[in-house]
């Protein structure tokens, strides 16, 4: 029975070699996706600083609109962070979207650096 179950097992991974050279990693894309996610969980703290300026623009006063900042910017930065991690362990894989963020902004601090090189 063992034999059985290791030839199987070995017929499998010979059966898979093609569907991996079949799509070769894109070494530049993948880089980027490592990249994007180690920003991403290095800096999801700066969800804090950009969702509190909204929520107390929307709010009808300060303290509601800053404990409601301090809630949206921890939810924000829970998912900044978990999709960071994501793309930090699964960059050598293109997944559904073949390398692109999963979340817009890629990172927190893109829309500023887009505004500084205007």
């Amino acid at each position: 029975m063992k034999k059985i179950f290791s030839v199987l097992i070995v017929s499998g991974f010979v059966a898979a070699v093609p569907a991996f050279a079949a799509n070769p990693i894109q070494a530049d894309k993948a880089a980027s996706k490592f990249a994007r996610g180690i920003a991403n969980v290095a800096t999801c703290w700066g969800e804090y600083i950009t969702q509190l300026p909204v929520a107390i623009e929307k709010s009808p006063d300060y303290l509601t609109g800053f404990l409601y900042g301090a809630v949206r910017g921890t939810g924000f930065t829970v998912r900044r962070a978990v999709v960071g991690l994501y793309d930090a362990v699964t960059f050598p894989f293109p997944g559904m979207n073949n390398y692109a963020p999963l979340i817009r902004p890629e990172t927190v601090f893109t829309p500023t650096m887009d505004a500084l090189s205007d």
